[in-house]
């Protein structure tokens, strides 16, 4: 799929349950005065056709940002890549770009990038990586290997890195490590309340 013109639908995954930080959600955890939610919502829509949230908690707060909120189906425990089947299932667009919602400070361009790489014929799926470090909630997707992700799940697979192995994947370097960095304790909290003022 290699035309610039495809739309894109951008998801925030917001679904995770934040153990590492008393078991928060972390989407809606507050910095001066935006939630993380919020911050990311900032920084996707601009780079996106349209943009949702998968979220498993406080839905109607989610909705109030304004994008449309999405859940894993009950009763699943995958971590991000139930976020990921949700989000390829709700969208009415062929790509979607996936950014964690802890991540309040991934790149302007991240989306045009993976795009860029994306878009060639032995490309299927394309993801960050900084150094010798994959970033892959930061990746876009396209909704035709939905059932693919579906057989995997239903296998009890769950590691992000394995489904991708089994897929053309490209991976697309960034230097900037800093725009990576998400928020799993009150030490790394407390750093970008610092870096957000």
């Amino acid at each position: 799929m290699n035309d610039e013109t495809v739309e894109i639908t951008g998801c925030i995954l917001a679904g995770g349950q934040g153990q590492r930080l008393g078991s928060v959600d972390k989407g809606l955890v507050r910095i001066n005065s935006l939630t993380l939610v919020e911050y990311c919502l900032k920084r996707l829509a601009p780079q996106v056709n349209h943009v949702m949230i998968s979220a498993n908690r406080n839905q109607e707060i989610y909705r109030g940002f304004g994008a449309h909120v999405i859940a894993d189906a009950p009763g699943e425990h995958a971590g991000p890549l139930a976020g990921f089947l949700a989000a390829m299932s709700s969208a009415k667009t062929p790509l979607v770009a996936m950014v964690a919602c802890d991540c309040p400070f991934f790149p302007l361009d991240l989306v045009a990038r993976l795009r860029v790489a994306q878009a060639t014929a032995e490309t299927e799926i394309s993801v960050v990586r900084c150094g010798k470090r994959l970033q892959p909630v930061f990746a876009v997707v396209p909704v035709s290997l939905c059932s693919s992700l579906t057989s995997y799940l239903d296998a009890g697979e769950r590691r992000i890195s394995a489904w991708f192995a089994r897929h053309r994947v490209r991976e697309v370097e960034f230097d900037d490590f800093e725009a990576f960095a998400n928020i799993n304790t009150e030490a790394e909290l407390e750093r970008a309340r610092e870096r957000l003022s």
